[in-house]
């Protein structure tokens, strides 16, 4: 047994003393030199470490400057005083003082971080580059006086010349323009200078003259309190078929009632004359009480036009140029009347109602239905809830109350049958999309979306096939 324990000492002693040293671990050095350059990298990379951390706080610190600023900035264009430290106070020459301080940020940084270089202060900053170095050097930068060259005075005098007759030419193209012409050489900025001057003589040529235009005066906007006592027309642009067709209206602004149309291929003078004998004729021959409100169109402000209305007595008052808000009831009134009209238009289309006709008649039918659907069928909240021709009657309360009699019932119902149909299907029962043409489905389509006048007027200038 002893022997055996011996043997078994001796292999395991024997196998100890014959190991080798196994590889070092990799971040351990192999050698002194190893050491060495792994001590100048940690360094190194403990140096950009700390630069990259005080370059983050220099960012910080432009970015609460800047913030401050902005925030003085913004009470002084609201026009509340602000304070640096109290709050909101009057503060004057908030460049000058945003400038002032951030050049001694600059220095308190440099001072702060010493090894971090200035190039990297700047690229922290909120500012350019170019703007903080001017800021941070403006006291030393040493610019040099630029004195105005010497011009001659043929060459001024052209200049003027030039600048009189071409007053929208600039520095370039007026310098271009002399010497094309060999009329001297003159700077850019000496020719904007000169365009200065120049605009100073004609003002002061413009007050010395007695033959001015006054100024304008304010548009009154007046308001009709009943039926009959302003009327306003205007015409607007229908496109069906490839084709574009014109339609004047005439309205009763009170009631929203259209009291005359009439639609062509051109907007003559006879086609806006025709709502106004429709109007007067509707009236028992009475014009408005107040006047005819009209925009400054050609056919409006023709003189046969103007003949038709002193004929029958009625005032015109023409809206001041560029300004269709003034007339707002009249066109509000053309955009409700085409909205209505390319849904009339497409499902007359649909059902072949005039197909044996030409196209202006087909256009007349339509616009016929539409001034019907406008006039008797749909009200207007505007109006209390009822239509045009309620208030033109003078049913107005009367059907206000049936309206309102009705709604109580209805709001008084509990129970509802259920439904015998999926709610889709019953919503596609309602609408019956396939009945109708690929036409007619984009032109409603179009009504979902943003300007849908303008998408169905595209659509309807392409050329569909039957």
């Amino acid at each position: 047994m002893y022997a055996i324990v011996r043997d078994v000492e001796e292999l395991v002693i024997a196998g100890l003393s014959s190991r080798r040293p196994g590889r070092p671990p990799v971040d351990q050095p192999h050698s002194i030199m190893d050491a060495r350059q792994q001590l100048s990298e940690l360094r190194e990379e403990n140096r950009n470490l700390s630069l990259e951390r005080d370059e983050s706080i220099c960012r910080e610190e432009f970015l609460k400057l800047r913030l401050k600023w902005s925030q003085i900035e913004t009470a002084e264009l609201r026009g509340e005083p602000y304070d640096e430290k109290t709050g909101v106070l009057q503060k004057k020459q908030i460049k000058k003082k945003e400038k002032e301080e951030t050049v001694a940020m600059i220095a308190h940084l440099q001072t702060r971080f010493g090894d971090l270089p200035l190039r990297r202060i700047y690229e922290a900053g909120c500012h350019s580059r170019s703007q903080l170095y001017e800021w941070h050097k403006g006291a030393s930068l040493d610019r040099k006086t630029r004195l105005p060259k010497a011009l001659d005075e043929a060459v001024i005098e052209s200049t003027a010349r030039i600048v009189a007759y071409f007053p929208h030419f600039g520095g370039v193209k007026g310098q271009a323009f002399l010497l094309y012409h060999g009329m001297g050489l003159i700077g850019q900025k000496a020719y904007d200078g000169i365009k200065k001057k120049v605009k100073r003589v004609l003002s002061q040529e413009v007050r010395g003259r007695k033959d001015v235009p006054g100024a304008c005066e304010p548009y009154e906007h007046i308001q009709p309190h009943g039926i009959g006592q302003i009327w306003a027309e205007d015409f607007t642009e229908l496109v069906v078929d490839h084709a574009r067709f014109k339609l004047a209206l005439l309205i009763d602004v009170f009631s929203q009632y259209i009291l005359g149309w009439s639609v062509g291929r051109r907007a003559t003078e006879g086609l806006v004359a025709v709502p106004v004998k429709q109007a007067l004729a509707a009236n028992d021959g009475r014009p408005p009480e107040k006047f005819l409100l009209q925009d400054n169109g050609t056919q409006y402000v023709s003189e046969s036009h103007s003949r038709l209305l002193k004929a029958h007595e009625i005032v015109s008052r023409n809206i001041p140029a560029c300004t269709p808000q003034y007339n707002g009831s009249v066109e509000c009134g053309g955009k409700e009347l085409k909205n209505i009209f390319y849904n009339v238009w497409e499902h007359r289309q649909r059902n072949d109602t005039d197909k044996e006709k030409t196209v202006d008649e087909r256009v007349q039918r339509a616009v016929a239905e539409t001034v019907y659907l406008l006039n008797f069928q749909i009200p207007r909240p505007a109006l209390g809830g009822v239509t045009p021709a309620d208030v033109q009657i003078g049913l107005q309360v009367q059907r206000q109350r049936e309206i309102a009699q009705y709604r109580e019932q209805q709001a008084a119902r509990k129970m509802f049958r259920p439904l015998s149909r999926p709610f889709w299907d019953v919503i596609k029962g309602g609408v019956q999309a396939e009945l109708m043409s690929t036409k007619e489905l984009l032109t409603k389509l179009a009504f979902f979306g943003m300007r849908p006048l303008r998408r169905i007027a595209k659509i309807n200038q392409e050329v569909w096939g039957n």
